[in-house]
């Protein structure tokens, strides 16, 4: 009964997580979608989407996109508690640098924080994990905004928000990704954008790769990359008038790339603890008389 209760205990370690990766991309892009319609109502309520950042008098950038978006994310305490007479990184600010709100991370990539043996450092938990595409060629430009009646190309050839867990850069600074950032991550294979993680007890297994959630000008997410450059151009800039969205579909067969980690710290645990338990029973000789023999005079 030992020996049956401990393989039950063991293969019940070996069930994979119920979490599958499915779930997790499913989830991240819940969060996209809510930080995508959160730009959409603000471009309704203003007729411009938040620059990505917004200047003080003296020519600097003060104040970031994130936190024009807090009202429409459910966000009015945090956005209350926000003092605009001062830069985002002032001294009354820097206490919400870690309030970030869930819409603006992807909950995946945190599951293999910390892990050993993975080839990637994340940034940290305070860095957002979606990323506003500004520059002049662009839906939005990075001082003075945009709006959806400006992108000629039409709103659902146009990219607006990129997934990228490779930037450490707190939630509340001001800025996004110029045209060539984002035409450079849209084509890179090694970026880390989307992590999924599977978790057995045995093992780890994590993939980054260049693919990741995109979210378009008119509402709607997909999962693009890695692309050809000048194709990614063309889908990130207003008016680039080539129709490159035709052309996604040819490039999306690239494999994700897995990283597989023993987890020693548990099975060096399970093996003693097996051991502990199954050990003494191990050998054992029963009782002559538990065995049908007469115990010898």
């Amino acid at each position: 009964m030992v020996v049956v209760a401990v393989a039950a205990v063991l293969l019940a370690l070996l069930l994979p997580d119920t979490r599958p990766r499915a779930t997790q991309r499913h989830q991240c892009a819940n969060r996209m979608r809510t930080l995508l319609l959160a730009m959409l109502a603000y471009e309704s309520a203003n007729g411009v989407f938040p620059p990505a950042a917004i200047l003080g008098d003296d020519g600097a950038p003060m104040h970031g996109w994130r936190v024009m978006l807090l009202p429409y994310l459910g966000e009015q305490e945090l956005y209350d508690r926000y003092h605009f007479n001062e830069p985002w990184n002032g001294p009354s600010n820097s206490k919400l640098a870690n309030e970030m709100p869930a819409a603006f991370r992807c909950a995946g990539c945190e599951r293999c924080r910390g892990l050993p043996g993975l080839p990637w450092t994340l940034p940290p938990a305070t860095s957002p994990s979606f990323h506003l595409v500004a520059d002049p060629k662009a839906a939005v430009h990075p001082t003075r905004g945009g709006s959806v009646a400006g992108v000629t190309d039409g709103a659902s050839n146009t990219i607006l928000l990129i997934e990228s867990n490779d930037r450490s850069q707190n939630w509340l600074a001001p800025g996004g990704l110029s045209l060539s950032e984002a035409a450079e991550l849209l084509s890179s294979r090694v970026a880390t954008r989307h992590v999924d993680v599977v978790d057995r007890y045995w093992f780890t297994s994590a993939y980054s790769h260049g693919f990741g959630e995109v979210g378009w000008c008119d509402g709607h997410l997909s999962s693009e990359g890695p692309l050809p450059e000048n194709i990614a151009a063309s889908l990130l800039t207003a008016a680039s008038g080539d129709g490159g969205a035709n052309q996604i579909t040819d490039y999306r067969t690239f494999a994700a790339r897995e990283y597989s980690v023993d987890r020693w710290d548990r099975v060096v645990p399970a093996m003693l603890f097996v051991g502990l338990v199954v050990g003494p029973h191990v050998g054992r000789r029963r009782p002559a008389a538990d065995r049908g023999q007469t115990p010898a005079a």
